[in-house]
């Protein structure tokens, strides 16, 4: 059994969510992905189901609310995953930028829409665990998470 893994990514445009999903249709690799547009999104769509990676774009505007947030985020949703995806506007501060999330809790940091081959890679693996827990959970469980308007 194939799993698709979950994810959210917030951001003010579509521009990273857009790559994101032509990189992993690209590399086959099924997902769910749903877009977001401020932090309490991302808070309210972690409390209401279980969601694997959540990716955020950083800019130089909302660097001190991310770096503030993350760490409370972090602590409440322990199994996520969290990818920085670092805006342009930080274009000449990219490297401190991506060490201070890195600090933070972030598992991934990227500084370009073309370059997701690290984050295509994280989603692979994700998925590979989901149908290893999948395939390892009773029959029962196996069938109705199959069914097709299953959201979770």
């Amino acid at each position: 059994m194939i799993s698709r893994v979950e994810w959210i990514v917030c951001e003010r445009t579509s521009r990273w969510a857009s790559a994101l999903r032509m990189a992993l249709a690209a590399d086959e690799t099924p997902h769910e992905l749903r877009e977001m547009r401020h932090f309490a999104e991302i808070n309210a769509e972690l409390a209401g189901r279980p969601i694997t990676l959540a990716a955020f774009e950083v800019r130089r505007d909302n660097f001190a609310e991310v770096l503030a947030w993350l760490p409370r985020v972090r602590q409440q949703f322990s199994q996520v995953r969290f990818i920085g995806l670092i805006d342009g506007s930080l274009v000449d501060d990219q490297a401190v930028v991506g060490e201070a999330l890195l600090e933070a809790g972030v598992t991934l940091v990227t500084t370009s829409p073309r370059r997701l081959e690290a984050i295509c890679r994280l989603v692979r693996h994700q998925t590979s665990q989901a149908g290893e827990i999948a395939e390892n959970s009773p029959l029962v469980d196996q069938l109705w998470a199959a069914l097709p308007w299953q959201t979770g």
